[in-house]
């Protein structure tokens, strides 16, 4: 998966990297502070989930989402472990949220996409019926980088399949403390292994 404003010109691309750089650059000069800063601002899902429990059919709050897009100008949102209906969703469900982030961020002013983050650290596991894998430094421990390396491409082809566009994964911090929280989302402490 690509970070936001990373760029990989494929044989289907129409833009080349000057390109994109000018239209970035002209939508800069017509944005305000305020849409700066909330274009650097990221929330998390609760925030524009709903409080009805019930609805696992449609969990966005549409007034709460078209508040943070429209008048709070918010550049992503967060899917964490504490979020309401925090559970491996349909696949329909998914492409039903994004579009209605999509829908809402049509209506703004600069119809700047609003990016959706989530945590598939060893596999889509969000969605339903998607595989999950061994955490990254289970992985590791095989010394595997082939098995690794088409653990993320399933991975990315299920999150993408999801309507999602940012993963944030694979964590590519050197794993060197026993006592951090997320060591296991790491390959460990071997910078060679992590690095190939």
């Amino acid at each position: 998966m690509l970070l936001p404003g990373c760029y990989m010109k494929t044989k289907d691309s129409h833009l080349d990297a000057d390109t994109i750089a000018v239209k970035v650059e002209n939508l800069l000069t017509q944005m305000t502070l305020e849409e700066k800063v909330g274009q650097m601002t990221q929330i998390d899902f609760s925030l524009i989930g709903v409080n009805d429990a019930q609805d696992a059919q449609n969990p966005i709050d549409s007034a709460k989402l078209e508040d943070a897009v429209i008048k709070h100008h918010v550049g992503s949102i967060l899917n964490s472990p504490s979020t309401p209906h925090n559970k491996a969703q349909p696949i329909e469900t998914w492409r039903l949220m994004m579009q209605q982030i999509e829908a809402i961020t049509a209506k703004s002013r600069l119809k700047i996409p609003v990016i959706y983050g989530i945590d598939a650290i060893h596999g889509a596991t969000y969605t339903q019926n998607a595989v999950l894998f061994p955490q990254a430094i289970s992985m590791a421990a095989t010394f595997n980088t082939d098995l690794s390396y088409k653990e993320g491409e399933i991975t990315a082809r299920e999150v993408r399949a999801s309507g999602l566009h940012w993963n944030f994964a694979p964590v590519m911090d050197i794993g060197r403390q026993p006592l951090w929280p997320r060591l296991w989302e790491t390959y460990g402490e071997d910078v060679h292994l992590a690095a190939t």
